[in-house]
Formats: C-alpha cells, sequence, structure tokens
C-alpha cells in the first residue's frame, strides 16, 4: 500500500510538472525593480520643450537616469510642476506625451510609447501559485480559474488539481487583482443547521367533551 501510495504521489507531483506554465522561472519570478531616488524633495519645474528632455530633466531633479526606447516619439510638451513628487511629475509628463514608464534599476527608468504592442514587449510579468482551502471538487477550481479570465483578464492560468492550486503569470497590477478575487471567493461554505424534533400522539385516551 505505501508503495502504490508513493507512485501516486510521484505521478502527480510529474503531472503537475507538466503542466506548469511554459517558461523559465527565473525570467518571471522575481517583481520589478523598486526605484529608489537620490532625492525625495518635491519637484517644481515649469516648462515647454521635447518630452526627452522634460523626462530628463525630471530624472536630474531626483537623481535618476532616464533612457528611452528607440520608437519614443519626439513631442513637444509643456508642464508646470508645483511641489509633486516624482511618481506625480512623471505620470503627468506621460499623459502629455503618450508614454509609459518602468524600473530598470533602483536608480534607472525606461520611457516607453504607450502603444498596445510596446506593453506586450516591455510589461514585466509575475508567477504566482494560490493554494485554495474551500475547494471540494475539481468543478469548483476550474470555476475559479475561469472567473480570473473573465473578470481579471488574465490568460496565463494553470490548474493543479493535486493540490488544490491555481497557478496565474501576468503583470504584478493582475496578480493582485487575482488575489484579491481569489480571497474573496475561497470561502468556507455556509451551513444551516436544522434542528428537528419528532412527536406522537396517542388517541387511546382521547375524551370528547360534549
Amino acid at each position: 500500500m505505501r508503495k502504490t501510495l508513493g507512485m501516486i504521489a510521484e505521478k502527480n507531483r510529474q503531472t503537475d510538472a507538466q503542466a506548469s506554465p511554459e517558461a523559465d522561472d527565473s525570467a518571471y519570478a522575481s517583481a520589478p525593480p523598486e526605484l529608489k531616488p537620490l532625492s525625495t524633495t518635491p519637484i517644481n519645474l515649469r516648462a515647454s520643450d521635447d518630452a526627452k528632455v522634460i523626462f530628463s530633466t525630471i530624472g536630474k531633479l531626483a537623481g535618476i537616469g532616464v533612457i528611452f526606447d528607440q520608437d519614443f516619439t519626439a513631442r513637444r510638451i509643456a508642464v508646470d510642476f508645483a511641489n509633486v513628487t516624482l511618481d506625480q511629475a512623471l505620470a503627468l509628463a506621460c499623459i502629455q506625451s503618450k508614454a509609459w514608464w518602468k524600473p530598470v534599476t533602483e536608480n534607472t527608468i525606461f520611457v516607453i510609447q504607450d502603444t498596445a504592442q510596446k506593453h506586450r514587449d516591455y510589461d514585466e510579468t509575475v508567477v504566482r501559485t494560490f493554494y485554495l482551502s474551500n475547494i471540494t471538487q475539481p468543478q469548483d477550481l476550474t470555476d475559479i480559474a475561469n472567473g480570473l479570465r473573465q473578470v481579471a483578464e488574465i490568460k496565463k492560468i494553470q490548474q493543479l488539481n493535486s493540490q488544490n492550486a491555481i497557478i496565474v503569470r501576468d503583470t504584478p497590477d493582475k496578480i493582485a487583482i487575482a488575489e484579491k478575487l481569489i480571497n474573496d471567493i475561497d470561502k468556507a461554505r455556509p451551513e444551516v443547521v436544522i434542528q428537528v424534533e419528532v412527536l406522537s400522539a396517542s388517541t387511546e385516551r382521547l375524551r370528547i367533551w360534549a
């Protein structure tokens, strides 16, 4: 019996390993680096210039390096910052220049044109495994996986039925949404307690009063 159980467990491990997303974990397991500017002094800047110049100026004021994608389009923008944080300054500049940025090191950012193709090329992805504790049958796991695909628009999802787990690979923002949805769904089913009392009545001593 022990040998048979061991063979079943080994087969389940092999099945789960084959079912894992087809990727090198080292490329997706870690989150993006956290930006740590040399200066946290509020940024004050009023200028009208090429977007690259504006981003580079923001970088100099915060003590970070700025690099640009080779397809970044030159665009003249006007900014007027008064006591804003680095994140706020970058967000406002991105709105003006139709761009987005991502940290590549703790003190360097990469500025990219805001297009669907560039997001596919450069969006960071991470892998997360969620273990569910209130699953009673495989169909429950399938329903949750389908819900994540529809609500959070996550495409790379793999079920591990033997471990009541779901593996998700996507951007950190979508992983956070998936975690919130799973925490809301994976709850113990409510129980209803019904107390039944059976009574028997005898009519043998029934007395009818006129």
